[in-house]
């Protein structure tokens, strides 16, 4: 049976001066004559109409076993709510009570990012996209970055060896970066230039 409303409760003492019995209050309010009863007699002790103060339900756990909780958590940034709910605090608490104690420590649960599955159509646009500008086979790009700066995309034509990426490769991507080759020269270790190509990728590209 709903409650009565503020304005429900004032008609019912209203009613009930002007002479109407608790039973016909009861009934043209849509509810139990105990109710009207109870108000009356609420309303000869304190005078007004009001809910009186309510404990509300006791809480689950203490405060102690709250922040128990958030260490627990934030050591071990796996731990489901799940598990720590059922064996944490050695009994058993509702995962939605873990919950709500972690985001008053302003911890929220993150799910891990899944990406989207690639379906045929997928794999056949990205075939397409890598045998047009660059005709069949595959392409084979290096980068990087150094502090603040990135270097800009490199296409390596043939195979990537150490002496390669020594001798040739830093020193065309840090030159792009405003590095002096002779410090790049000077970090590496000596080798000679062999085979391949490299085309430095520019936006115009």
């Amino acid at each position: 049976m709903p409650r009565l409303t503020a304005q429900q409760r004032e008609r019912a003492l209203g009613m009930l001066e002007m002479g109407a019995t608790h039973d016909h209050v009861a009934q043209t309010l849509g509810c139990h004559r105990v109710t009207v009863s109870r108000l009356v007699q609420r309303y000869r002790q304190t005078g007004q109409t009001t809910d009186r103060p309510r404990t509300g339900r006791p809480r689950v756990t203490t405060p102690r076993e709250d922040r128990y909780l958030r260490t627990l958590h934030l050591r071990n940034r796996f731990l489901t709510v799940t598990s720590s709910a059922a064996l944490a605090l050695g009994r058993r608490v509702s995962r939605h009570t873990v919950t709500r104690r972690l985001r008053a420590f302003g911890i929220r649960a993150y799910r891990p990012f899944r990406g989207q599955r690639l379906t045929q159509a997928h794999r056949q646009r990205r075939l397409e996209w890598e045998v047009v500008p660059y005709g069949m086979g595959s392409v084979m790009v290096w980068g990087g970055i150094c502090g603040e700066q990135k270097t800009p995309l490199v296409i390596v034509n043939g195979n990537l060896t150490a002496r390669r990426t020594c001798g040739t490769l830093l020193i065309v991507v840090f030159g792009a970066v405003n590095i002096p080759q002779q410090t790049v020269k000077n970090s590496l270790t000596p080798s000679k230039k062999n085979g391949g190509t490299f085309h430095l990728l520019t936006s115009d590209d």
